[in-house]
């Protein structure tokens, strides 16, 4: 399962960054033109950040309400945790320049540091439920684990969706 969920994320990912790697048409392959100067070519970078994070997101919320689903939690949580990091690699190459810390947090600050907490969090969650679930002595799962786990991969969801929140909201 987790697999298929790599091989869906770096087709995704190719199909946003590399449009023309995507097609399937047999038409003889075009040079590329290089932007002219002064412009930015990196407008693909910006919407592979976008959709990489609200991705997260939406799997993020899928592994939220499918605990019960052990392979679909699984897989949701570690799609989420690989869309979260993607989105986070993107946003630094793309914006490293935006987020300036010395004039005071401002809502792109606020935005970098909410998701990057977010990323790290998805990591966490499913690292833990890595060694969670197995029975101690007594037979019973390790609720610790669990619980920490869970708490952890909401607060990650939940800190994600503020970031775009953050960012949507102009102060």
């Amino acid at each position: 399962m987790r697999l298929l969920s790599l091989i869906i994320l770096c087709s995704y990912a190719i199909s946003i960054l590399c449009p023309a790697a995507a097609s399937a048409d047999d038409s003889p392959p075009v040079m590329p033109v290089p932007p002219a100067a002064g412009s930015s070519s990196s407008v693909n970078m910006r919407s592979a950040h976008k959709w990489l994070g609200y991705s997260a997101i939406a799997l993020g919320t899928v592994a939220a309400f499918s605990s019960s689903s052990e392979d679909l939690h699984c897989a949701a949580s570690w799609s989420a945790a690989a869309l979260g990091a993607a989105a986070l690699t993107t946003g630094v190459i793309k914006y490293r320049r935006t987020v300036d810390l010395s004039d005071g947090i401002s809502r792109f600050d606020g935005h970098a540091i909410l998701g990057g907490l977010a990323a790290a969090g998805f990591i966490t969650a499913c690292v833990l439920a890595g060694t969670g679930g197995e029975d101690d002595d007594e037979g019973e799962d390790d609720d610790d684990v669990n619980s920490t786990h869970a708490a952890i991969g909401g607060v990650a969801l939940a800190t994600m969706a503020v970031s775009v929140v953050v960012i949507k909201v102009k102060w």
